[in-house]
């Protein structure tokens, strides 16, 4: 069964405290954490941290809209 994709709101805090956000389609919450971590990897000009093992997901929202 496939899953439809949605906007997804990925939020991470860096070591000083400060929040980034980034906003992704994904058919779940793991494939948005996923997608994140791919772009803050391939893309350093974005400023988002790349995540490391003690990186902590600090929220995931999925945005609910109707069509």
């Amino acid at each position: 069964m496939d899953v439809p994709e949605r906007w997804c709101t990925v939020t991470v805090t860096d070591e000083e405290g400060r929040r980034h956000s980034l906003d992704v389609q994904a058919s779940s919450t793991f494939d948005a954490a996923h997608i994140y971590v791919a772009h803050a990897k391939d893309n350093p000009g974005t400023q988002l941290p790349v995540p490391t093992l003690a990186t902590v997901l600090r929220s995931l929202h999925r945005v609910a809209y109707t069509a």
